[in-house]
């Protein structure tokens, strides 16, 4: 019952972490048709848009990406450094599904090997309880950048991460931020208070449990550093020693510490409320 219900509500939220082979390329790749770029600063876009796209669609998902990396350049957990991204365009999602390589049900997905976004354009993110597909670029350019600049975080934490910022709305200044908290996360909280799935950061996380229970504890978990105001510490300690073992780091490998550390997460999921925004840093 467990994963049926888990799989039902987590299909939505967007995959990045079995996306380490090649998805792929379409021909309209290949043969460069319907190239589109957007650049500003240092950004620059690259849109590879499938022919008979709805381009007013695209239009949509585009028109608000700079704002939105203006926002993002403000907060301290990543950089956004001088480069290209590339995206590629899919009429809708039945033309994405022919492409994407693997049985997840993702709404879209970032290709780490090529550094490709593979986006479809009649995507609505039902987790956020919002019909614009924006949110769902930004998700997966999220993930872009964090490849970028920060390839030494744990999967579960650019998964966190990615979720987290695609739904900022103002420029960072610690304990002041408000961002959104969906109550599509918070749906199965009971089931994981009774369970206590173990924190991302616990050794074998990856190989005791399925990918959507990752996806769902790795989100919270960041939700939870930020609104305890516990994230930015975090990035500072990894970005300090990438090579050190999260476990140990934050829990010096005592047990009671580790389930203090447990603990505290789950007294906070018991009582924290979604579809309103939460505070932190």
């Amino acid at each position: 019952m467990w994963m049926s219900i888990l799989r039902f509500f987590l299909i939505p939220i967007l995959l990045n972490f079995f996306f380490f082979c090649s998805t792929p390329q379409p021909y309209w790749v290949k043969e460069k048709q319907q190239l589109f770029i957007l650049s500003k600063d240092s950004v620059e876009l690259i849109f590879y848009i499938e022919p008979d796209s709805d381009l007013y669609k695209f239009r949509q998902i585009t028109r608000s990406i700079f704002d939105y990396l203006d926002l993002l350049k403000t907060y301290p957990y990543l950089t956004i450094k001088e480069t290209r991204y590339y995206v590629i365009i899919y009429k809708d999602y039945h033309s994405y599904k022919t492409y994407r390589p693997f049985k997840i049900d993702s709404l879209a997905h970032f290709d780490r090997n090529h550094k490709l976004i593979h986006i479809p354009l009649d995507i609505q993110n039902h987790l956020l309880n919002r019909t614009t597909p924006s949110f769902v670029i930004y998700h997966e350019l999220n993930h872009a950048i964090l490849e970028e600049c920060c390839k030494h975080y744990p999967i579960w934490l650019n998964e966190g991460l990615s979720f987290l910022l695609q739904n900022i709305a103002q420029s960072f200044e610690c304990k002041k931020n408000m961002i959104y908290l969906p109550e599509s996360l918070l749906r199965q909280k009971n089931e994981l208070i009774d369970r206590r799935i173990h924190l991302p950061f616990y050794p074998d996380f990856d190989q005791i449990y399925d990918i959507y229970q990752q996806n769902l504890i790795s989100i919270l978990y960041v939700y939870y550093l930020f609104n305890s105001n516990q994230l930015l510490n975090y990035i500072q300690i990894i970005n300090q020693d990438p090579k050190k073992e999260l476990y140990f780091v934050f829990t010096k490998g005592n047990l009671h510490l580790y389930e203090k550390v447990r603990n505290d997460f789950y007294e906070w999921l018991k009582t924290i409320k979604g579809n309103r925004v939460i505070n932190g840093c």
